[in-house]
């Protein structure tokens, strides 16, 4: 229970220190368009040709694809964590910059409180289930360090993917709050955003 409740605390900050990370990024993709207007122009079509699919399907196959989209993405973010909590930070700034990017060359064309109206409803579930998958690898990340500075484990067995104890169990709570909060948040969010779709 002590392991527990210390793990869940320790993935809170982590996941804030995520929302951080999502925010800069942010800002800088914001900052991107603006100094860089050709390319975002660009970016944003390209963008828009890849998913050009989901307008062809019907509403339950774009709430599918949505969902198990994004589900895989942050749980593969989340389970790579293990590698010292790179690849979710470097996802959740990912996913900041194309934000920002997106609301650089959007709000000027919508306003801001037509934007909002379009990305808060899902946002409001699906930032917090990347903030947590994002967490979650961090405190996975940490987690790995830790057992290989204490020679608990080594770099080598971490190749092979061969956990120590502690390892394990971090891991086994980590996806065991990925299946009780994230996919449950990004399940509703998926609900909405196919809503908008439709209504757009």
């Amino acid at each position: 229970m002590e392991f527990k409740e210390e793990a869940k605390n320790t993935i809170v900050k982590y996941s804030l220190f995520s929302g951080l990370i999502f925010a800069f990024f942010v800002f800088l993709g914001v900052r991107y368009v603006q100094f860089f207007p050709h390319q975002t122009r660009e970016m944003i079509g390209e963008l828009s040709d890849h998913f050009s699919f989901i307008l062809r399907m019907n509403s339950f196959n774009v709430f599918l694809f949505i969902f198990f989209n994004n589900s895989i993405k942050i749980l593969i973010g989340m389970t790579l964590g293990v590698f010292f909590g790179i690849f979710p930070v470097f996802f959740t700034a990912l996913n900041g910059f194309v934000v920002g990017i997106v609301a650089g060359e959007m709000i000027p064309l919508l306003g801001m409180s037509d934007f909002l109206k379009s990305i808060v409803p899902h946002g409001i579930f699906e930032l917090p289930a990347l903030f947590i998958g994002s967490g979650i690898g961090i405190f996975l990340g940490v987690t790995v360090i830790k057992e290989i500075k204490s020679k608990n484990m080594t770099f080598k067995n971490l190749k092979k993917f061969k956990f120590s104890k502690k390892l394990s169990n971090s891991f086994s709570f980590g996806m065991s709050l990925f299946f009780k909060i994230v996919v449950p948040l990004l399940f509703i969010a998926a609900i909405i955003e196919t809503f908008l779709l439709l209504l757009y």
